[in-house]
């Protein structure tokens, strides 16, 4: 029993849900956030509190591009600093969500939920290359890494974009 830990009032974790969508020529479609970023990322999102990964993920694609594709495999576990705004430690879960056969297709925003303002203004679909001018750099890295994963059908530690080994080091 570790006495530093109170099990009723755990320190908050964000739990992420992002979503890996090609073209078949290997872009990546990344979205624009409406929070004064100038960076794209990939699609996805907070799971909701008892919300499960694959649950998260689906909803997440669906309202943020309007998409409906199947979850793949796990490609790639991305843990992040503490965001200031919510003294939470950051856990992305990056999933293969295939190849988009229409990349016209996308809708931004997507059909309204729960009546939110839109948090995403446009999307991009982008080559491996690209990913350095467009994304943050943590980003375009947990990208690069994804895209390692699927092509070597394995899964991938990261720590803010940077591979870790076993023991969790650089």
């Amino acid at each position: 029993m570790h006495s530093d830990i109170d099990l009723l009032s755990p320190d908050p974790v964000r739990i992420g849900a992002l979503a890996l969508v090609r073209t078949d020529c290997g872009e990546v479609l990344t979205v624009h956030p409406t929070n004064g970023s100038r960076h794209f990322q990939l699609p996805g999102g907070h799971c909701r509190a008892g919300e499960r990964l694959a649950v998260a993920g689906a909803r997440e694609l669906f309202e943020e591009t309007g998409l409906t594709l199947p979850r793949g495999r796990l490609l790639a576990v991305d843990e992040t600093d503490a965001d200031p705004n919510v003294r939470a430690v950051g856990i992305n879960f990056v999933y293969d969500y295939g190849v988009c056969d229409d990349p016209a297709s996308i809708r931004l925003p997507a059909p309204p939920g729960n009546g939110e303002p839109a948090e995403l203004d446009t999307y991009v679909w982008l080559a491996p290359d690209l990913l350095d001018e467009y994304c943050a750099d943590s980003m375009a890295k947990r990208i690069r890494w994804s895209l390692f994963a699927l092509e070597e059908n394995t899964t991938v530690s990261l720590v803010r974009g940077e591979l870790v080994g076993p023991e969790g080091g650089h």
